[in-house]
């Protein structure tokens, strides 16, 4: 498998993931009580470590076209960090 054949199955994978973590956001919002928003954030968390690793190479294997592609599926795992660093840190 070429290179960029493996950044756009990368993508994908990324994509599924985004997919993945918007519902579990949704789902968030939801829930009462805090030990389970607690446990949903940190299955999230995993997502979105997952998602990056797999997005992450792209910037620099991938083609030139992709590179935007992988900018657009990094902003909600970022937020996904920032909600579990600040979960942690009450």
């Amino acid at each position: 498998m070429s290179l960029p054949q493996q950044s756009l199955l990368r993508l994908l994978i990324g994509f599924f993931l985004n997919v993945a973590l918007w519902v579990l956001t949704q789902k968030l919002g939801m829930w009462g009580s805090v030990e389970r928003e607690l446990h949903l954030v940190f299955i999230a968390g995993i997502l979105a470590v997952t998602t990056v690793v797999f997005v992450l190479p792209v910037f620099w294997k991938g083609a030139s076209w992709q590179v935007p592609l992988a900018f657009v599926l990094l902003p909600l795992p970022a937020v996904i960090f920032y909600f579990l660093f600040h979960i942690l840190l009450r």
